[in-house]
């Protein structure tokens, strides 16, 4: 993995560039400034995996530098990790709303930033695979703006509860050992997510996103969710805190909670509106590494963004069924679909037609 680190503090930097070696990390380009580091990037003959920023720096900081970086199209994935002394939360919370995917305190501890690498490492793999994947199958479909965002964009979503960026999420599972048979993990497209990236602005779009993943995050929060957004319409959901055998209570709150909110942001939009899940049952994960489950969970969501892009509604539920349920016993779908609201429906209030008595005189 090739590695930029910037840091104008001389002894900070080379301290860093020892930790990263001793992680197995010898792959290291050092900056003193983000101009620098721009220099470095501008002249690289192949794109950097991963890179180190510290926040606080003259003229120009690692979050104005981060925005610099992340406006470059060849990185817009790229893992971007910051390592501050600064502790507030307004500033992290800033380098994260500037792109950044995660952040080590200072003084860092070595495991710690091994841990983070080695995810950082199968975040940038795991984007690369799959970016040249889905250039390749749909080659044709235009999904950029002017202004730069891209549909397969993994853009980072407001910090809510059980939402998460992106490198959080693998390191979460990117630990030693089996999984955990308490994980469940699962992945969802939205249906049609090139048609709404092509229908709404860039701010409707990101509302959108954040919206969906505060539903899931609240419909799940009882197994502890850790939501992230992937790109081209996918987010990545592992439930740290679930029992083995709830896929099929977890597949019915999804349903029944995503099937009634109406999600507001796109109430302008007039399109089909639904989500595909791909679930990683416990026979096909339960045995593996975190590691491998990382990559499970990113096949996941290659399976659940090709069959949204794909939709054929009706036959794909007739084929599930023969899949799963066709041998006459009831069970969990590892695949299935939810239809979402983009209306608040209107309640139109009901006429009671009053019956009136009419006297009848009696001769």
């Amino acid at each position: 993995m090739k590695i930029l680190a910037v840091d104008d503090d001389a002894i900070a930097l080379e301290l860093l560039e020892v930790s990263l070696i001793h992680a197995g990390y010898d792959d290291i380009d050092l900056a003193r400034s983000a101009a620098e580091a721009m220099t470095l990037i501008d002249a690289a003959d192949t794109t950097y995996d991963c890179m180190l920023f510290d926040i606080v720096m003259p003229n120009t900081g690692g979050i104005e530098l981060c925005q610099q970086v992340r406006e470059i199209p060849r990185y817009c994935n790229v893992p971007i990790i910051m390592i501050t002394a600064v502790k507030s939360e307004e500033v992290l919370k800033d380098a994260i709303l500037a792109g950044a995917t995660d952040y080590v305190h200072k003084p860092y501890d070595g495991l710690e930033l091994g841990a983070r690498l080695r995810a950082a490492s199968m975040l940038s793999e795991a984007a690369q695979t799959l970016g040249r994947s889905y250039a390749l199958q749909h080659a044709t479909d235009d999904t950029s703006e002017p202004s730069g965002l891209r549909l397969s964009d993994a853009v980072t979503l407001e910090t809510k509860p059980g939402i998460v960026t992106q490198i959080a999420l693998w390191d979460q599972m990117a630990k030693s050992g089996p999984l955990p048979e308490g994980v469940h993990v699962f992945a969802t497209a939205i249906v049609g997510g090139s048609a709404i990236f092509n229908s709404v602005s860039n701010a409707i779009f990101r509302s959108f996103l954040n919206e969906f993943a505060v539903v899931l995050a609240q419909t799940t929060h009882v197994w502890t969710p850790q939501i992230s957004y992937l790109g081209d319409g996918v987010f990545g959901v592992a439930l740290l805190k679930a029992d083995p055998a709830d896929i099929e209570k977890i597949q019915s709150k999804l349903k029944s909670t995503l099937g009634a909110k109406p999600f507001e942001s796109l109430t302008d939009y007039t399109g089909k509106l639904s989500a595909y899940f791909e679930h990683v049952l416990h026979a096909d994960a339960s045995d593996k590494t975190h590691e491998n489950a990382v990559c499970t969970l990113i096949q996941a969501g290659k399976a659940a963004r090709d069959m949204a892009f794909n939709h054929s509604p009706v036959e794909r539920q007739r084929d599930l069924r023969m899949q799963f349920l066709g041998d006459g016993k009831t069970g969990p779908l590892k695949s299935w679909e939810v239809p979402l609201v983009h209306q608040v429906q209107k309640v139109k209030p009901r006429r009671v037609k009053r019956r009136t008595s009419e006297r009848q005189d009696r001769t």
